[in-house]
C-alpha cells in the first residue's frame, strides 16, 4: 500500500480498504474508519514523542515567530478537536440525515469505526508502541539526510519535519505529496536556519531512501 502512495493519489488507502472488505468484509465505509484512525494516531502519537523530545531538551527555538512547543501544542488541540467532531457528529447523524438513509448509514459506519478504535485500550497500547517505532525511524531517516548534506545535530530539525511529514500523509493532495511536501520541508527548513534548498534536498533523500526501503521489503516479502 506504501508503494502505490508513491504513484497514485491515495492509492495505499484505497487498497487497504479493498483489502480489509476482502478479508473480513468490512463495508468500505467502515474501513475508511479504520484507515483514518490509523493515521490520526500515528500524527497524535508523534505529536505527544516530539513534545516530549523538545521538552527534555529544553527547547526553545522558533518557527516564523512562534515557538514551535506552542505549534505542537495547538496541533495537539486540533486533533483531539478533531476527535470532538467526530464524537458529535456520529451522535447528530441519524437526527440531521433522516431523509439520505444511504448516506447516514455509511457516514455512521465510518465515524463508529473510528471511535470504536479510540476507545479499545489494547489497540492503543499497539499503536503507540508503533507509532513510537515509526517515529524513531522517520527521525532518524531524516537526521541521516541532513548528514547526508553536510549539516549534523540536527534532531530537533528531524522532530519538527517528521511531524510535518505526518501531517502530509494525513492529508495528501498529490501522489506522495509530490511538490506540496516538498515545498513545506524548504520553508520549514529555511524557518530553522538551514536553507529552502537544504529542506528540498533532505526530503528528496527521504523520499529516495523510503522509495528504495519499500521496494526491497516487498521483493523480500514476494
Amino acid at each position: 500500500s506504501r508503494f502505490l502512495n508513491f504513484h497514485v493519489l491515495q492509492g495505499g488507502n484505497i487498497y487497504r480498504s479493498y483489502a480489509l472488505k476482502k478479508a473480513y468484509r468490512f463495508p468500505y465505509a467502515e474501513s475508511l474508519g479504520f484507515i483514518m484512525v490509523f493515521s490520526w494516531l500515528d500524527l497524535f502519537f508523534a505529536v505527544l514523542f516530539s513534545l516530549g523530545v523538545l521538552g527534555s531538551l529544553s527547547y526553545r527555538g522558533r518557527l516564523w515567530g512562534i515557538p514551535t512547543i506552542s505549534i505542537l501544542l495547538a496541533l495537539l488541540a486540533g486533533l483531539v478537536g478533531g476527535l470532538i467532531f467526530v464524537r458529535v457528529f456520529n451522535s447528530l447523524i441519524n437526527k440531521r440525515l433522516r431523509r439520505w438513509p444511504w448516506a447516514a448509514e455509511r457516514l455512521n459506519l465510518f465515524s463508529s469505526a473510528f471511535l470504536r478504535s479510540v476507545h479499545d485500550k489494547r489497540l492503543l497500547m499497539q499503536v503507540s508502541l508503533l507509532s513510537l517505532l515509526y517515529f524513531a525511524s522517520y527521525v532518524a531517516v531524516i537526521d541521516l539526510s541532513f548528514w547526508a548534506i553536510g549539516i549534523p545535530g540536527t534532531i530537533v530539525g528531524a522532530v519538527t519535519l517528521t511531524v510535518l511529514l505526518l501531517l502530509g500523509m494525513l492529508f495528501s493532495v498529490t501522489p506522495n505529496n509530490i511538490g506540496v511536501l516538498d515545498i513545506a520541508f524548504g520553508y520549514t527548513s529555511q524557518a530553522m536556519g538551514t536553507s529552502w534548498g537544504e529542506g528540498l534536498l533532505v526530503c528528496g533523500l527521504y523520499r529516495l531512501i523510503g522509495y528504495v526501503a519499500i521496494v526491497l521489503l516487498s521483493a523480500v516479502v514476494t
